[in-house]
Protein backbone atom coordinates (compact mmCIF):
# COMPACT_ATOMS: atom_id res chain seq x y z
CA UNK A 1 0.00 0.00 0.00
CA UNK A 2 2.79 2.20 1.36
CA UNK A 3 4.85 1.90 -2.53
CA UNK A 4 1.57 1.90 -4.43
CA UNK A 5 0.15 5.60 -2.91
CA UNK A 6 3.11 7.21 -2.15
CA UNK A 7 5.35 6.66 -5.33
CA UNK A 8 2.53 8.39 -7.49
CA UNK A 9 3.24 11.40 -9.17
CA UNK A 10 2.15 13.12 -12.12
CA UNK A 11 3.47 11.98 -15.57
CA UNK A 12 4.97 15.68 -16.05
CA UNK A 13 6.44 15.92 -13.13
CA UNK A 14 8.48 12.99 -13.19
CA UNK A 15 10.22 13.92 -16.56
CA UNK A 16 11.28 17.04 -14.86
CA UNK A 17 12.11 15.15 -11.72
CA UNK A 18 13.98 12.68 -13.52
CA UNK A 19 15.91 15.66 -15.63
CA UNK A 20 16.80 17.10 -11.90
CA UNK A 21 18.17 13.53 -11.18
CA UNK A 22 20.52 13.60 -14.13
CA UNK A 23 21.58 17.19 -13.54
CA UNK A 24 22.25 16.15 -10.70
CA UNK A 25 23.78 12.93 -10.63
CA UNK A 26 21.57 10.73 -8.13
CA UNK A 27 22.25 7.50 -7.79
CA UNK A 28 20.12 5.21 -5.82
CA UNK A 29 23.22 3.25 -4.76
CA UNK A 30 23.96 5.68 -2.29
CA UNK A 31 23.73 5.21 1.19
CA UNK A 32 23.32 9.08 1.88
CA UNK A 33 20.59 9.84 -0.87
CA UNK A 34 17.69 10.68 1.69
CA UNK A 35 20.36 13.35 3.23
CA UNK A 36 21.64 14.44 -0.63
CA UNK A 37 18.28 14.90 -2.08
CA UNK A 38 17.30 17.13 1.04
CA UNK A 39 20.59 19.19 1.28
CA UNK A 40 19.98 19.85 -2.43
CA UNK A 41 16.62 21.17 -1.88
CA UNK A 42 17.70 23.37 1.10
CA UNK A 43 20.21 25.30 -1.30
CA UNK A 44 18.30 25.21 -4.08
CA UNK A 45 16.51 28.75 -3.66
CA UNK A 46 16.58 30.83 -0.80
CA UNK A 47 13.95 30.90 1.71
CA UNK A 48 11.77 34.24 1.50
CA UNK A 49 8.36 35.19 1.95
CA UNK A 50 8.84 37.25 -1.53
CA UNK A 51 8.15 34.47 -3.64
CA UNK A 52 6.17 33.98 -6.60
CA UNK A 53 4.57 29.96 -7.95
CA UNK A 54 2.79 28.92 -10.97
CA UNK A 55 1.59 25.87 -11.80
CA UNK A 56 3.15 22.32 -10.95
CA UNK A 57 4.88 23.60 -7.66
CA UNK A 58 7.83 21.33 -7.61
CA UNK A 59 8.36 21.43 -11.17
CA UNK A 60 8.57 25.76 -11.09
CA UNK A 61 10.66 25.15 -7.40
CA UNK A 62 13.55 23.37 -10.02
CA UNK A 63 13.39 25.00 -12.92
CA UNK A 64 12.08 28.98 -12.16
CA UNK A 65 11.95 29.79 -9.07
CA UNK A 66 13.93 32.45 -7.28
CA UNK A 67 13.09 31.97 -3.45
CA UNK A 68 10.10 29.74 -1.73
CA UNK A 69 8.87 29.14 1.78
CA UNK A 70 8.55 25.69 3.65
CA UNK A 71 5.65 24.35 1.78
CA UNK A 72 7.50 24.95 -1.56
CA UNK A 73 10.82 22.95 -0.53
CA UNK A 74 8.56 20.09 1.23
CA UNK A 75 6.57 19.50 -2.26
CA UNK A 76 9.60 19.63 -4.51
CA UNK A 77 11.38 17.22 -2.27
CA UNK A 78 8.43 14.57 -2.20
CA UNK A 79 8.07 14.86 -5.65
CA UNK A 80 11.87 14.37 -6.07
CA UNK A 81 12.15 11.29 -3.53
CA UNK A 82 9.13 9.48 -4.99
CA UNK A 83 10.82 9.79 -8.25
CA UNK A 84 13.94 8.45 -6.93
CA UNK A 85 11.81 5.38 -5.76
CA UNK A 86 11.30 6.19 -2.30
CA UNK A 87 7.83 6.51 -0.51
CA UNK A 88 7.32 9.90 0.70
CA UNK A 89 4.58 12.41 1.85
CA UNK A 90 4.11 16.11 2.34
CA UNK A 91 3.69 16.82 5.87
CA UNK A 92 2.20 19.91 7.78
CA UNK A 93 1.77 20.75 11.27
CA UNK A 94 2.84 22.41 14.37
CA UNK A 95 6.17 22.18 17.02
CA UNK A 96 5.43 22.86 20.74
CA UNK A 97 6.18 21.67 23.96
CA UNK A 98 2.87 20.43 25.39
CA UNK A 99 1.89 19.16 28.82
CA UNK A 100 -1.17 16.20 30.14
CA UNK A 101 -4.13 17.98 32.20
CA UNK A 102 -4.13 21.75 30.82
CA UNK A 103 -4.60 23.99 28.33
CA UNK A 104 -1.97 24.17 25.63
CA UNK A 105 -1.21 26.88 23.58
CA UNK A 106 1.08 26.74 20.73
CA UNK A 107 2.48 30.05 19.64
CA UNK A 108 4.93 28.88 16.56
CA UNK A 109 3.97 29.38 13.40
CA UNK A 110 2.74 25.81 11.10
CA UNK A 111 5.26 24.43 9.27
CA UNK A 112 5.88 21.54 6.26
CA UNK A 113 7.83 19.05 6.45
CA UNK A 114 8.27 15.54 4.33
CA UNK A 115 8.41 12.28 5.77
CA UNK A 116 10.02 9.41 3.91
CA UNK A 117 9.16 5.70 4.38
CA UNK A 118 12.22 3.33 5.45
CA UNK A 119 11.41 -0.14 5.78
CA UNK A 120 11.66 -1.37 9.01
CA UNK A 121 11.81 2.29 10.50
CA UNK A 122 8.37 3.45 9.08
CA UNK A 123 7.80 7.09 8.50
CA UNK A 124 10.59 9.20 9.11
CA UNK A 125 10.43 12.67 9.07
CA UNK A 126 12.94 14.79 7.06
CA UNK A 127 13.79 18.71 7.17
CA UNK A 128 14.26 20.22 3.67
CA UNK A 129 13.36 24.07 4.60
CA UNK A 130 16.21 26.18 3.12
CA UNK A 131 17.38 29.50 4.64
CA UNK A 132 17.19 33.11 4.04
CA UNK A 133 19.94 34.97 2.62
CA UNK A 134 20.11 36.94 6.18
CA UNK A 135 20.37 33.89 8.01
CA UNK A 136 16.73 33.43 8.59
CA UNK A 137 13.89 30.48 7.64
CA UNK A 138 11.05 28.90 10.08
CA UNK A 139 7.53 27.82 9.70
CA UNK A 140 5.83 29.98 6.54
CA UNK A 141 2.70 31.35 7.95
CA UNK A 142 3.80 33.86 10.04
CA UNK A 143 3.58 37.84 8.82
CA UNK A 144 6.28 38.58 11.09
CA UNK A 145 9.48 36.60 11.15
CA UNK A 146 10.55 35.61 14.20
CA UNK A 147 13.87 36.93 15.78
CA UNK A 148 16.25 33.50 16.81
CA UNK A 149 17.14 33.56 20.12
CA UNK A 150 19.52 30.98 22.21
CA UNK A 151 21.76 30.75 25.37
CA UNK A 152 25.17 30.46 24.67
CA UNK A 153 26.91 27.22 24.48
CA UNK A 154 29.08 26.65 27.29
CA UNK A 155 31.71 24.08 28.15
CA UNK A 156 33.76 22.85 31.37
CA UNK A 157 36.51 20.01 31.22
CA UNK A 158 35.91 18.02 34.66
CA UNK A 159 34.55 15.14 35.90
CA UNK A 160 32.08 13.37 37.92
CA UNK A 161 31.76 16.04 40.56
CA UNK A 162 32.10 18.66 38.30
CA UNK A 163 28.54 21.19 38.60
CA UNK A 164 27.85 23.80 35.35
CA UNK A 165 25.79 26.62 35.28
CA UNK A 166 24.75 29.23 33.24
CA UNK A 167 26.95 32.03 34.75
CA UNK A 168 26.50 34.33 31.35
CA UNK A 169 24.48 38.14 31.17
CA UNK A 170 23.94 37.57 27.35
CA UNK A 171 22.45 35.55 24.86
CA UNK A 172 23.30 34.26 20.92
CA UNK A 173 21.36 35.22 18.12
CA UNK A 174 22.76 37.21 15.07
CA UNK A 175 19.24 39.48 14.45
CA UNK A 176 18.73 39.68 18.04
CA UNK A 177 21.69 41.28 18.87
CA UNK A 178 21.47 43.07 16.33
CA UNK A 179 17.78 44.25 17.09
CA UNK A 180 19.62 45.07 20.34
CA UNK A 181 22.31 47.44 19.30
CA UNK A 182 20.52 49.24 16.86
CA UNK A 183 18.39 50.35 18.90
CA UNK A 184 19.93 50.45 22.35
CA UNK A 185 17.83 47.87 24.39
CA UNK A 186 18.50 45.78 27.28
CA UNK A 187 16.92 42.91 28.21
CA UNK A 188 16.61 40.14 31.54
CA UNK A 189 16.18 36.65 31.71
CA UNK A 190 16.95 33.60 33.38
CA UNK A 191 18.48 30.30 31.73
CA UNK A 192 17.38 26.96 33.37
CA UNK A 193 19.59 24.55 33.04
CA UNK A 194 22.44 22.40 34.92
CA UNK A 195 25.00 19.28 33.96
CA UNK A 196 26.05 17.58 37.01
CA UNK A 197 28.99 15.73 35.95
CA UNK A 198 30.83 14.61 32.50
CA UNK A 199 27.71 14.69 29.66
CA UNK A 200 25.49 17.45 27.67
CA UNK A 201 21.92 18.82 28.85
CA UNK A 202 19.87 21.75 27.48
CA UNK A 203 19.79 25.20 28.91
CA UNK A 204 16.52 27.11 27.92
CA UNK A 205 15.50 30.44 28.32
CA UNK A 206 13.09 31.93 30.88
CA UNK A 207 11.36 35.14 32.30
CA UNK A 208 12.79 37.00 28.76
CA UNK A 209 12.07 40.48 28.72
CA UNK A 210 12.79 43.28 26.38
CA UNK A 211 13.32 46.68 27.27
CA UNK A 212 13.29 49.76 24.93
CA UNK A 213 15.85 52.45 25.28
CA UNK A 214 13.71 54.07 27.73
CA UNK A 215 12.99 50.96 30.20
CA UNK A 216 9.70 50.20 28.67
CA UNK A 217 8.83 46.35 28.17
CA UNK A 218 8.57 45.75 24.30
CA UNK A 219 8.69 42.16 24.46
CA UNK A 220 5.22 41.96 22.61
CA UNK A 221 5.79 43.99 19.98
CA UNK A 222 8.16 41.23 18.37
CA UNK A 223 7.82 37.70 17.77
CA UNK A 224 10.76 35.26 18.76
CA UNK A 225 12.26 32.01 18.31
CA UNK A 226 13.71 30.62 21.73
CA UNK A 227 15.89 27.87 21.18
CA UNK A 228 17.89 25.83 24.01
CA UNK A 229 21.58 26.15 24.25
CA UNK A 230 24.44 23.42 25.17
CA UNK A 231 25.94 22.86 28.51
CA UNK A 232 28.63 20.62 28.27
CA UNK A 233 30.96 19.03 30.85
CA UNK A 234 33.84 17.19 29.00
CA UNK A 235 37.27 14.73 29.57
CA UNK A 236 39.11 15.90 26.36
CA UNK A 237 39.37 18.31 24.22
CA UNK A 238 40.04 17.13 20.44
CA UNK A 239 40.24 19.29 17.23
CA UNK A 240 38.54 17.63 13.78
CA UNK A 241 39.82 19.75 10.84
CA UNK A 242 38.51 18.80 7.21
CA UNK A 243 40.36 19.05 4.03
CA UNK A 244 39.78 21.37 0.80
CA UNK A 245 38.26 19.68 -1.67
CA UNK A 246 37.78 21.44 -5.77
CA UNK A 247 37.19 20.94 -9.00
CA UNK A 248 36.23 22.35 -12.08
CA UNK A 249 32.64 22.95 -12.67
CA UNK A 250 30.67 19.89 -14.47
CA UNK A 251 27.26 19.88 -13.23
CA UNK A 252 27.71 17.34 -11.09
CA UNK A 253 27.58 17.73 -6.78
CA UNK A 254 30.73 18.06 -4.96
CA UNK A 255 31.16 16.51 -1.57
CA UNK A 256 33.52 14.82 0.54
CA UNK A 257 34.08 11.49 0.98
CA UNK A 258 35.32 10.09 4.75
CA UNK A 259 35.74 7.19 3.52
CA UNK A 260 38.87 8.69 1.49
CA UNK A 261 41.56 10.88 3.90
CA UNK A 262 39.11 13.87 4.61
CA UNK A 263 39.38 14.58 7.71
CA UNK A 264 42.27 14.46 10.24
CA UNK A 265 42.21 14.59 14.21
CA UNK A 266 44.34 16.93 16.90
CA UNK A 267 43.98 14.41 20.12
CA UNK A 268 45.53 17.26 21.91
CA UNK A 269 48.35 16.36 24.28
CA UNK A 270 47.17 13.15 24.89
CA UNK A 271 47.94 11.81 21.20
CA UNK A 272 44.97 9.74 21.42
CA UNK A 273 41.69 8.72 22.49
CA UNK A 274 40.78 7.72 25.95
CA UNK A 275 41.79 4.12 25.87
CA UNK A 276 39.10 1.57 24.38
CA UNK A 277 37.49 4.71 22.45
CA UNK A 278 37.58 4.90 18.39
CA UNK A 279 35.82 7.01 15.90
CA UNK A 280 33.48 4.78 14.66
CA UNK A 281 31.32 7.28 12.58
CA UNK A 282 31.85 10.56 10.19
CA UNK A 283 29.22 12.12 7.77
CA UNK A 284 29.99 14.80 5.67
CA UNK A 285 26.69 15.86 3.98
CA UNK A 286 27.64 18.96 2.62
CA UNK A 287 27.34 19.21 -1.54
CA UNK A 288 27.76 22.21 -3.68
CA UNK A 289 26.92 22.30 -7.19
CA UNK A 290 27.69 25.92 -8.85
CA UNK A 291 30.70 27.71 -8.65
CA UNK A 292 31.26 28.83 -5.40
CA UNK A 293 32.94 27.73 -1.73
CA UNK A 294 31.18 26.03 0.97
CA UNK A 295 32.54 24.66 4.24
CA UNK A 296 33.11 20.82 4.09
CA UNK A 297 31.20 20.17 7.50
CA UNK A 298 31.04 17.09 9.40
CA UNK A 299 27.21 16.33 10.13
CA UNK A 300 27.89 13.49 12.56
CA UNK A 301 30.99 12.32 14.03
CA UNK A 302 30.65 9.83 16.75
CA UNK A 303 33.03 8.09 19.54
CA UNK A 304 32.56 4.45 20.83
CA UNK A 305 33.85 2.14 23.33
CA UNK A 306 34.83 -1.39 23.26
CA UNK A 307 30.89 -2.30 23.97
CA UNK A 308 30.00 0.27 20.82
CA UNK A 309 28.52 2.48 23.28
CA UNK A 310 28.28 5.88 21.98
CA UNK A 311 31.48 8.12 24.56
CA UNK A 312 31.14 11.26 22.40
CA UNK A 313 30.02 13.54 24.97
CA UNK A 314 33.25 12.59 27.03
CA UNK A 315 35.22 14.96 24.46
CA UNK A 316 34.63 18.37 23.33
CA UNK A 317 34.99 17.90 19.82
CA UNK A 318 36.26 21.62 18.11
CA UNK A 319 36.01 21.41 13.95
CA UNK A 320 38.23 23.52 12.04
CA UNK A 321 36.61 22.87 8.75
CA UNK A 322 38.07 23.61 5.21
CA UNK A 323 36.42 24.55 2.05
CA UNK A 324 34.41 22.80 -1.10
CA UNK A 325 35.29 25.11 -3.81
CA UNK A 326 33.58 24.61 -7.65
CA UNK A 327 35.74 26.37 -10.03
CA UNK A 328 34.43 28.49 -13.24
CA UNK A 329 35.06 25.86 -16.14
CA UNK A 330 36.90 28.43 -18.55
CA UNK A 331 35.82 28.91 -22.01
CA UNK A 332 36.92 30.86 -24.99
CA UNK A 333 34.04 31.74 -27.66
CA UNK A 334 35.79 32.89 -30.89
CA UNK A 335 33.36 34.33 -33.62
CA UNK A 336 33.77 34.24 -37.22
CA UNK A 337 34.79 36.75 -39.88
CA UNK A 338 34.03 37.63 -43.28
CA UNK A 339 35.20 39.80 -46.13
CA UNK A 340 32.93 41.12 -49.13
CA UNK A 341 33.01 43.99 -51.45
CA UNK A 342 30.62 47.22 -51.21
CA UNK A 343 29.14 45.63 -54.08
CA UNK A 344 27.91 42.34 -52.94
CA UNK A 345 25.80 44.10 -50.05
CA UNK A 346 23.37 44.64 -52.14
CA UNK A 347 21.81 46.69 -49.67
CA UNK A 348 21.97 44.44 -47.06
CA UNK A 349 23.88 44.22 -43.63
CA UNK A 350 27.15 41.92 -43.82
CA UNK A 351 26.48 39.38 -40.68
CA UNK A 352 28.67 36.19 -40.18
CA UNK A 353 27.05 33.81 -37.54
CA UNK A 354 29.81 31.33 -37.60
CA UNK A 355 31.85 30.41 -34.02
CA UNK A 356 33.75 27.78 -31.85
CA UNK A 357 33.59 27.21 -28.37
CA UNK A 358 37.02 25.62 -26.98
CA UNK A 359 38.27 24.88 -23.49
CA UNK A 360 40.70 27.06 -22.00
CA UNK A 361 41.09 24.55 -18.80
CA UNK A 362 42.09 21.28 -20.44
CA UNK A 363 38.37 20.00 -21.29
CA UNK A 364 39.51 19.82 -24.74
CA UNK A 365 36.82 17.53 -25.85
CA UNK A 366 34.14 19.02 -24.03
CA UNK A 367 34.49 22.43 -23.35
CA UNK A 368 30.94 22.86 -21.84
CA UNK A 369 29.63 20.39 -19.50
CA UNK A 370 27.18 17.16 -20.99
CA UNK A 371 23.93 18.40 -21.30
CA UNK A 372 24.93 22.40 -21.20
CA UNK A 373 23.56 23.72 -24.48
CA UNK A 374 24.58 27.18 -25.39
CA UNK A 375 22.65 29.93 -27.44
CA UNK A 376 25.14 32.89 -29.09
CA UNK A 377 23.62 36.22 -30.29
CA UNK A 378 25.26 38.60 -32.58
CA UNK A 379 25.78 42.25 -31.78
CA UNK A 380 27.64 43.53 -34.84
CA UNK A 381 26.42 43.61 -38.33
CA UNK A 382 28.15 45.95 -41.28
CA UNK A 383 26.27 47.87 -43.88
CA UNK A 384 29.31 50.02 -45.55
CA UNK A 385 33.02 49.99 -46.16
CA UNK A 386 34.73 49.40 -43.38
CA UNK A 387 35.04 46.99 -40.64
CA UNK A 388 34.36 46.04 -37.22
CA UNK A 389 34.63 43.78 -34.65
CA UNK A 390 31.68 40.28 -34.85
CA UNK A 391 30.41 41.04 -31.75
CA UNK A 392 28.42 38.34 -30.00
CA UNK A 393 27.35 37.27 -26.71
CA UNK A 394 26.81 33.78 -25.00
CA UNK A 395 24.00 32.17 -22.78
CA UNK A 396 24.24 29.08 -21.48
CA UNK A 397 21.34 26.71 -19.90
CA UNK A 398 21.23 23.29 -18.60
CA UNK A 399 19.02 20.15 -19.24
CA UNK A 400 16.20 22.04 -17.18
CA UNK A 401 16.08 25.66 -19.31
CA UNK A 402 18.33 26.94 -15.88
CA UNK A 403 20.65 29.36 -16.79
CA UNK A 404 24.56 28.26 -15.96
CA UNK A 405 26.21 30.90 -17.87
CA UNK A 406 27.78 31.75 -14.21
CA UNK A 407 29.74 28.98 -13.95
CA UNK A 408 31.71 29.53 -17.12
CA UNK A 409 34.44 31.88 -17.36
CA UNK A 410 34.31 33.34 -20.49
CA UNK A 411 36.73 35.05 -22.67
CA UNK A 412 35.86 36.46 -26.28
CA UNK A 413 37.65 36.22 -29.71
CA UNK A 414 35.98 38.46 -31.80
CA UNK A 415 36.51 37.64 -35.80
CA UNK A 416 36.19 40.98 -38.35
CA UNK A 417 33.32 42.31 -40.37
CA UNK A 418 35.33 43.57 -43.30
CA UNK A 419 33.54 45.34 -46.11
CA UNK A 420 35.93 46.66 -49.13
CA UNK A 421 34.80 49.49 -51.52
Amino acid sequence: YVKETYLQLPDSTRAVMEKVIKVYGLSTDNPYLIEEVASIVQTKVPYSFDYEYKGDVAEYFFTQAKTGICQHYATAATALYRALGIPARYTVGFAGEVKAGVDNVINSPGHAWVEVYIQGFGWVPVEVTGSSSSGGGGGGTAEQEAIFVKPLNVYKQGNATTVLTYTSKELEGDEFKKLCEENGYTYTFNVNGVQRGVGKTVSKIENFVLYDSNGQDITKQYKFNFSTGIMHVYLQSITVRTVDVEKYYDGKQLRNDPNTIAYEIDYGETGTLMFGHQVTTVEMKTVITDVGSISNSISNFVITDQEGNDVTDFYKVNYLFGKLTIKARAICVTTGSKTVSLSELNGEALICHEYTITSLCGFDDSPLVEGDVETVEFTAELNKAGRKNNTATITIKNLLGQEVTKNYSITYSYGKLRVNK
